[in-house]
């Protein structure tokens, strides 16, 4: 259940189903080994491209969504809970988060595709107790050339999963490139921004610093560095706010109340990008600002 308020942001309070320009329906999926596809028209903008709906069988989704839509280059995986196709949950949390990164697995391979695909990908959590667990099998299941990432805490997620894992794989790797920024650690487990053709999947940026992770004490200040650090990853690709198509800020109830008049400053007006407003229970490290979006290259 979600609900608006004046200041346009969405409060996540019941389960994360809602639906954004960069990824699909976001609902628990326990799914197989093996893949259904089937094909339809193409939809506007896709140059003609087939979409094709990956569904692996022997599994029900829990809603009128598929596992997996592939379109032309590029593969939108669908939310994937901690259960198995048989609907089981494990009683331990390591056990279950492992279960939600197979079925993410499973639908990627399933399209022909494999984990070094994945350009992006959101970690939804109920607990963010749970983020080291998360943070260790992340690393195992994308070990090398690891995707942009944005980790968000929630109050609960569908059919009491603790976890859920949408994800973005484009099939080209020859036209994959990762973006990472001076500053950054090179022992990260995900990369601040990985380009996908013309398009750039930007983690989620946070009010902290890049090296340090130390968060201002001046909530304003924090928003504006989130800011920086996104930037610093725009320029990074040879891009600017200029290119950015969507963005999605995620709050606390910690987070500025300020925020829109600083979010305004960033962006042409008449131009500014496409948005969604999440207010999140919690994100990782204490830190209550969180944007996360998609650039294009080609202005």
């Amino acid at each position: 259940m979600v609900s608006t308020s004046p200041s346009r942001s969405v409060r996540v309070v019941a389960s994360v189903t809602a639906s954004r320009l960069i990824l699909p329906l976001c609902l628990l999926l326990a799914v197989g080994t093996s893949a259904h596809l089937t094909t339809a028209t193409a939809p506007v903008g896709t140059a003609g491209a087939a979409k094709r709906a990956v569904a692996p069988p022997g599994v029900t989704p829990v809603g009128p969504y598929s596992p997996g839509i592939l379109v032309g280059d590029f593969l939108y995986v669908s939310g994937q809970g901690a259960r198995d196709r048989e609907g089981k949950l494990l009683t331990a949390i390591e056990g279950q988060v492992r279960q939600a990164f197979e079925n993410v697995k499973t639908v990627v391979e399933a399209a022909g595709l494999t984990m070094e695909h994945v350009v992006y990908s959101q970690v939804y959590v109920d607990n963010m107790a749970h983020y080291d667990v998360m943070e260790r099998l992340w690393k195992e299941f994308f070990p090398k050339s690891p995707p942009a990432r944005a980790v968000l805490g929630v109050y609960k997620l569908p059919t009491d999963t603790p976890i859920e894992i949408n994800a973005v794989a484009f099939r080209d790797l020859s036209r994959k490139r990762l973006v990472l920024p001076a500053g950054y650690p090179s022992t990260l487990s995900w990369t601040p921004g990985v380009m996908a053709g013309n398009r750039l999947y930007l983690s989620g940026f946070f009010g902290s610093d890049v090296s340090t992770n130390r968060i201002p004490d001046d909530p304003d200040a924090q928003v504006q560095l989130a800011f920086d650090n996104m930037k610093q990853t725009l320029a990074a690709a040879g891009m600017d706010f200029r290119h950015v198509a969507f963005v999605n800020p995620y709050l606390t109830e910690q987070a500025s109340t300020q925020m829109n008049a600083i979010y305004a400053k960033h962006f042409e007006f008449g131009n500014t990008p496409g948005r969604a407003t999440i207010r999140v229970t919690s994100l990782p490290r204490g830190n209550t600002i969180e944007f996360t979006g998609v650039a294009v290259a080609d202005l």
